[in-house]
């Protein structure tokens, strides 16, 4: 019977929230991911911007006049009128941009364009990050309400005893109000456990973009395997090429472009002018060119502008890689330090605690300890487990952060989730 009814509880989660893999859950943020949609859509209006401004900058202007006259002929005191003759006159003026405006328009769109595909390559580093704590989050805050439950279970029983006692005249007043109130904190303690389970079940609806009532469930491992830190230099050496400091050199780039284009906007166009006349019936053809001069106005505020702008782009750029160097520092130490108590309670504390447990049943089941004392011998080990989460907490975070800092963390995903989606 008990059979049964595991099986059709664990069909009617198959069927109301399916299943992914970490794998399943990235392709599905991938995809659905609202930041990822919006950068992607970004890229693509800054290729086609690009792709616009293939085309030459000017238009010629062709414009056109006529009209008739008739020449007045004196003949002795008489005027004398000759036919009207047709009067037309046609010009066509060309701008050209001689200040290399034009390449260098095309210039600064390329590098907008490589702005826009670089900040969709850090929002998918950052989202893979953010999406693995999620999930690892979620694992852990769960195990870490049953624990809690636990607990509380503990001291509920612990104060029933106390009561117990109590009526037998064997406790005292205190010790009830104690027990009592230790079973209240060990409730508080578990809707506090529950409140961060739910809010990291919130982030990762956020994260891979579901909004359909029915959460999936991700099969994971309560944490990710902890190799031994890797040395400090080898990931310095990928620091230049994180994809914060890539945008930010590219933002200097592009901040070059735009001064470039500025002073080319200095120098003013060169206009074309051909110009042809038909009066009199006579034809004329004429032609020149014409260009300002650039004595006084040179496009100086812009210029002086996006110069000061590229000092403030070099200042941040040496600001992004200190703050790199520095979160990278701090967690590689923090995760050194974790991993050895990650070990320390797998190795020692843990088992020893177990073992501890294993020798008290023994006792009571043989009448030689009494309820309180198992109980105690339970609690001491579900505290030294809920001591090992934390671990595992710190742990998975700066084991995550060195990958992130090391941009160790796929970007693409191999294969996109089969079925349905939100």
């Amino acid at each position: 019977m008990l059979f049964v009814w595991l099986f059709s509880a664990a069909l009617v989660r198959a069927e109301g929230s399916p299943s992914l893999t970490p794998q399943q859950a990235w392709s599905f943020a991938y995809k659905h991911n609202p930041t990822l949609r919006q950068l992607r859509a970004q890229s693509l209006v800054a290729q086609a911007r690009q792709q616009g401004l293939t085309a030459f900058p000017t238009n010629p202007t062709l414009t056109f006049e006529g009209g008739a006259q008739a020449q007045t002929l004196q003949q002795g005191s008489t005027p004398n009128t000759a036919p009207w003759q047709p009067d037309i006159e046609t010009a066509l003026r060309w701008d050209m941009p001689i200040g290399g405006r034009w390449s260098r328009n095309q210039q600064a769109a390329k590098i907008a364009f490589e702005i826009t595909r670089l900040r969709l390559q850090q929002a998918k580093l950052a989202i893979h990050r953010d999406l693995l704590l999620a999930l690892y989050t979620t694992r852990q805050t769960s195990r870490e309400v049953e624990i809690y439950r636990s607990l509380a279970d503990f001291h509920q029983r612990i104060a029933q005893l106390t009561l117990q006692r109590k009526a037998l005249g064997d406790g005292t007043r205190l010790e009830q109000q104690m027990a009592l109130l230790e079973a209240l904190q060990a409730q508080q303690q578990v809707l506090q456990s529950d409140s961060r389970r739910l809010q990291a079940i919130q982030q990762l609806r956020l994260l891979l973009g579901w909004y359909t009532p029915t959460f999936p469930h991700v099969d994971i491992p309560i944490a990710p395997q902890f190799p031994p830190p890797p040395l400090l230099a080898s990931i310095e050496q990928k620091i230049p090429h994180h994809p914060n400091l890539q945008l930010a050199h590219a933002h200097l780039r592009h901040t070059q472009a735009e001064l470039a284009l500025a002073e080319s906007l200095a120098i003013p166009d060169l206009t074309l002018v051909m110009l042809y006349a038909y009066s009199m019936g006579a034809h004329v053809l004429r032609g020149g060119i014409e260009i300002a001069l650039p004595l006084w106005w040179r496009n100086q505020p812009a210029v002086a502008s996006l110069r000061a702008q590229i000092l403030q782009r070099r200042v941040e750029i040496e600001q992004i890689r200190l703050r790199l160097l520095a979160r990278l520092h701090t967690a590689h130490q923090r995760y050194t330090l974790a991993r050895r108590v990650v070990l320390a309670f797998q190795s020692q504390i843990l088992p020893q605690l177990q073992k501890q447990l294993d020798l008290i049943e023994q006792g009571y089941r043989a009448g030689q300890i009494d309820l309180i004392r198992l109980l105690t011998a339970r609690q001491s080990l579900e505290k030294g487990q809920l001591g090992y989460l934390q671990a595992l907490e710190q742990a998975t975070q700066t084991h995550i952060e060195l990958r992130w800092l090391g941009a160790q963390i796929p970007i693409h995903p191999n294969h996109s989730v089969k079925g349905s989606t939100p």
